[in-house]
């Protein structure tokens, strides 16, 4: 994956075709426009099957104004407003999208005259957004498939929903038929952990989808990016071997007298894999570890407990 930020535009453009957009992180775009999506596309027609999956996307500064028509800043965005071929033909999934004022994944209906209309063959799954997910335009949703998420609403811009699915998603504000709403039970969403307690209503809620959903704990899939029981996944650019040296690790006190260690050090954009043992001394190696990071130096501290 690759850690990308601080762009005046979108951070990553999505419309190449039969293309993978894979775990990458990606935050701070919309610096000097005001309608802009932080993973864009605008008029890439059938985009054959591309995939946007297991991102981190989030802060978007893109300024809304309605009074300037200013549109503001989405996350995950394949535009097909006021072009001719549209965009279709792709899937958005195990994403964790926040700080998206505007919209944390943004689909199209398509016209009459754009590429695939009638069946869109657009799949939204499994994402965790920390603001809505939304269909725009007033053409076909036909063929645009939501089911698994977990969003803060749903809402249609007056398209045409015949022909499209949207069920088993968790809509926390915003009740519709064949879906959850509530709280989803995120271990702590304002420190930005998006697991599911124990008790969570999205636990096994979710529909099994393949090969999208394949290696899911439980009864059935949760909704949502991150599956109970399972490591979160860790987005961006990993250290390299070359960079161990580099860092240092410091114990750090906590007030119930459990050991905790800090590694520093990383570079800027960098984290440790999934994979990362700490041993100290002779004592058993932990694996058991969360990033802190600031998303002003960009530099992160990862904590072993």
């Amino acid at each position: 994956g690759n850690t990308v930020f601080n762009a005046g535009d979108s951070v990553v453009h999505i419309g190449a075709a039969a293309s993978k957009f894979l775990s990458n992180h990606v935050y701070n775009g919309g610096l000097f426009i005001t309608d802009v999506g932080l993973m864009n596309a605008h008029n890439s027609g059938d985009v054959e099957g591309s995939e946007v999956a297991w991102n981190w996307v989030h802060d978007n500064r893109a300024i809304h104004d309605p009074a300037r028509s200013w549109n503001g800043g989405v996350g995950i965005r394949y535009d097909s407003g006021l072009c001719e071929l549209g965009c279709s033909n792709y899937s958005i999934h195990h994403n964790i999208v926040w700080n998206a004022p505007r919209g944390a994944i943004s689909l199209w209906a398509l016209l009459p005259s754009q590429v695939n209309s009638g069946n869109a063959k657009i799949k939204a799954y499994n994402n965790t957004c920390a603001d809505q997910i939304h269909i725009s335009s007033n053409g076909s949703a036909a063929g645009i498939d939501v089911r698994n998420n977990i969003a803060i609403r749903f809402k249609n811009y007056n398209p045409d929903m015949t022909g499209a699915t949207l069920s088993n998603n968790l809509l926390i504000e915003s009740p519709f038929a064949e879906n959850l709403d509530g709280s989803p039970g995120f271990v702590s969403a304002i420190n930005r952990n998006y697991q599911l307690n124990q008790g969570s209503r999205a636990v096994d809620s979710g529909v099994r989808i393949p090969p999208f959903t394949d290696g899911f704990v439980g009864a059935q899939p949760d909704m949502g990016a991150l599956e109970r029981g399972k490591k979160p996944f860790i987005a961006g650019a990993m250290v390299l071997e070359s960079d161990v040296s580099g860092m240092t690790v410091r114990y750090e006190p906590t007030v119930d007298g459990n050991a905790r260690f800090v590694v520093t050090g990383l570079p800027v954009g960098r984290s440790l894999p999934l994979t990362t043992r700490l041993r100290i001394g002779t004592t058993t190696a932990s694996n058991t570890f969360a990033h802190r990071y600031d998303f002003t130096s960009h530099v992160a501290e990862v904590v072993f407990t």
